[in-house]
């Protein structure tokens, strides 16, 4: 009994200490290249073109299934898994993560640009374009994000430079990746340095670093900007000195602007963005003090300029499908003069995010805004009846019909397609029947949303005794004759004037 109780101790024991021992870490996914095989190529020419040490070819027959294990034997055509650290770094495959509208690439050496797919590969010297309102978001092997800006073209990995990319138009922002641009080389410091960079019409480029470090180079000079600031680079000259970026904007998703704090209040109410009411804009010491300020134009109390001096000259608003903003649905830049009214946009239902930064007179841009929610919702089309009014009355059969209805909408008036004109108006007649006529209106929005309305019209044949308004009315004599018998009573007041004019002829 006692062996048998030492026993189960020692099981105890021996169990407790080996849970002592630290449980092996998992190891991370290993992350992989496809290389498309070319006719008459041997796994032996592609580890010699691929690998960085053509020796391990054996690690390609271990993730592949292949009929021969002898690299001489050309393969046939056929795709190859290859672990990405094996592969020459100028020949690793970037991979376009997301896009949004008409986004175009062109394969090195040749001069054709083609539509982009989703998750499609890239490879050195790739070049990359968005267009107007597109946004393109390329992920390296390494783990490094560029996020290419609508309006913009880039070269992937330029060769025979130290650089992820090459910007020759349009912005770009990155985490941790290296860039080149006409007028300077940007190159992040710390791991979390997250910054921006575009291209000016004059070649121009502004650096702007929101977290970490970015150092940037041109002309021998080397200028660290920290979080918070931007740099100047005009083309051919060195960087300027750390500028500090435009404050922080803060909207107001309420009825009226938020009170106090050091941020630039900006409205944003019922889809309207839009400035109200004078602001201090401080930015730092090279900007102290300076003001937004307020002038009045054409005795318009709301309206707003900069006058000269004054380092912000607009903000930039962009509208997103999600929190995150990595489906950025629209970028543009606005006066501080102008009104936004998103329901422009023509959107579809949905819930929204929209931000707003403030841009200087250098074009550097602020901080953004924290999100705030936009809603649409499905609403009818909106349409508008001028005429007939309600309970109109009408002596004619015909009806001169008009009005407004949403642009986008199709019309149909008692059943028949109405055309609409650029503003949204109609004007079309109807056929009226004697008596009450009821006239429908039925407007389609593209959603299939409707809006009927139907007025109601009488057809009177008689105004007041009187016929129609149709008919002409009668002259004075053809009432006359009609009231003295119609043609028979003419016959006798014609032959009575006759021997009137005989008698006094005779007389005479």
């Amino acid at each position: 009994m006692l062996r048998g109780l030492l026993t189960t101790c020692g099981f105890i024991f021996t169990f407790f200490a080996l849970s002592l021992f630290p449980k092996p870490t998992p190891q991370a996914a290993e992350l992989f290249q496809v290389i498309v095989v070319q006719p008459g190529e041997s796994l032996w020419d592609i580890a010699n073109h691929y690998l960085k040490d053509p020796t391990r070819w054996n690690e390609i027959l271990r993730h592949n299934a292949l009929e021969t294990s002898d690299p001489s034997v050309a393969l046939p055509g056929m795709s190859l898994k290859v672990p990405v650290v094996l592969i020459k770094e100028k020949l690793r495959a970037a991979e376009l993560i997301y896009l949004a509208n008409e986004v175009l690439y062109r394969r090195k050496d040749s001069p054709e640009w083609k539509t982009a797919a989703l998750k499609m590969s890239l490879y050195q010297e790739d070049g990359l374009r968005t267009t107007m309102e597109a946004w393109a978001r390329v992920r390296y092997p390494a783990g490094e994000i560029l996020n290419l800006h609508p309006n913009s073209v880039a070269v992937l990995i330029p060769p025979r430079q130290k650089a992820e990319l090459e910007l020759l138009r349009g912005e770009i922002r990155t985490q941790r990746a290296r860039v080149l641009t006409a007028a300077a080389y940007i190159t992040p410091r710390r791991k979390n340095t997250d910054y921006s960079a575009k291209i000016k019409e004059d070649l121009t480029t502004l650096v702007q670093v929101y977290s970490g470090l970015a150092a940037v180079e041109a002309q021998g000079a080397v200028v660290e900007v920290p979080a918070g600031y931007g740099s100047e680079v005009p083309f051919d000259r060195a960087p300027s000195k750390p500028l500090p970026l435009p404050p922080d904007a803060q909207m107001a998703g309420g009825s009226g602007p938020l009170k106090g704090g050091s941020r630039t209040q900006i409205n944003f109410k019922d889809g309207v963005i839009f400035i109200e009411g004078a602001s201090e804009l401080k930015s730092g010491a090279s900007l102290q003090e300076s003001t937004l300020k307020e002038r009045v134009i054409s005795e318009k109390p709301k309206s707003k300029a900069l006058l000269i001096g004054s380092p912000i000259q607009g903000y930039r608003i962009q509208l997103a499908a999600d929190h995150g903003f990595n489906q950025i649905l629209m970028d543009r830049f606005y006066s501080v003069l102008d009104q936004v009214d998103l329901a422009h946009e023509k959107l579809v239902e949905g819930v929204y995010w929209v931000r707003v930064a403030l841009v200087d007179l250098l074009g550097l841009n602020g901080r953004f805004s924290d999100p705030v929610k936009y809603a649409v919702r499905a609403t009818p089309p909106e349409l508008i009846v001028l005429r007939p009014i309600p309970g109109e009355k009408v002596y004619s059969d015909t009806l001169e019909v008009e009005g407004n209805a949403a642009l986008n909408s199709s019309l149909e008036i008692n059943g028949k397609e109405v055309t609409l004109d650029q503003r949204g108006y109609f004007k079309t007649e109807v056929r009226l029947k004697p008596g009450y006529n009821p006239i429908s209106f039925l407007a389609k929005n593209p959603k299939g949303l409707e809006t009927k309305m139907t007025r109601g019209v009488e057809y009177a044949l008689e105004r007041e005794g009187k016929k129609a308004s149709f008919e002409p009315e009668q002259d004075p004599f053809e009432k006359f004759f009609s009231s003295i018998g119609g043609g028979f009573g003419l016959t006798l007041l014609v032959a009575g004037l006759v021997i009137v004019g005989l008698v006094l002829m005779i007389l005479g």
